[in-house]
């Protein structure tokens, strides 16, 4: 079955049309499932920072100037981080904090 390829036209808007449908450029933040863990992610996010050698250089540049690079490598430890905590919570040995998990990484 051969594809049709997608026409892919940005209008002035800040918008971006794809096969007729419009989808919107914007700078949002994806929200977590619980508003009230906002703060605990948020704390998570700079503790990997730190333990990454990435803390000064957001301090320096801000997020928003830090490379893809750096912002993904920030987010993929704290996805394993939140998946270890997880997995032991799952399997009742949550003695440890989702910081503990950072001597087997």
């Amino acid at each position: 079955m051969r594809r049709r390829a997608q026409r892919h036209t940005v209008d002035g808007s800040g918008g971006s049309e794809i096969a007729g449908e419009a989808i919107r450029l914007s700078k949002r933040r994806r929200k977590p499932a619980l508003p009230e863990a906002d703060d605990a992610l948020d704390r998570l996010k700079y503790e990997v920072a730190d333990e990454l050698g990435l803390r000064d250089d957001i301090r320096e540049r801000g997020w928003a100037e830090m490379t893809t690079r750096e912002v993904g490598t920030i987010g993929g430890h704290m996805v394993r981080k939140m998946v270890r905590f997880a997995e032991r919570r799952l399997t009742g040995s949550d003695a440890e904090s989702v910081s503990g998990a950072e001597a087997r990484d």
